[in-house]
């Protein structure tokens, strides 16, 4: 691994366990997901093989530029091109509050990214029947 990855790496392990220390303060409005804590989305890459298969991703962030918040679903879309995904749409992000609570219209914004990603799914099954 290159500098540079571990120094990202290591941030992004830091900010995951600040996140999770913030939100066990009892003053805290975070609310940690039950599962938080356990293997994430690195873990389950370096798992992987060469897979053949399609995939999309998303992410959530602070209603920033991308230069200041980054974009978690950017980066996830490299890792599973690299495993062998085929991305069927872009990255899409979502943003988010301080509290970790969806943007006024992002709720409505990622229903409509799921029923694309579905139409998408739908048509490329279709297509796939009338081959065979």
């Amino acid at each position: 691994m290159r500098t540079s990855e571990k120094q990202r790496h290591s941030r992004l392990g830091r900010t995951r366990a600040a996140a999770a220390e913030a939100a066990r303060k009892p003053d805290s409005a975070l609310m940690l997901d039950p599962d938080a804590e356990g293997s994430g989305l690195r873990e389950w890459f370096a798992s992987l093989s060469e897979v053949t298969s399609t995939a999309a991703a998303f992410g959530t962030r602070f209603h920033l530029p991308a230069a200041a918040t980054g974009r978690a679903s950017k980066g996830i879309t490299r890792q599973l091109r690299r495993h062998g995904f085929r991305a069927v749409t872009d990255p899409e992000s979502s943003s988010v509050t301080k509290d970790n609570h969806l943007e006024v219209d992002e709720q409505t914004r990622a229903r409509n990214w799921g029923a694309r990603l579905a139409a998408i799914k739908a048509t490329r099954r279709d297509t796939a029947r009338s081959f065979h």
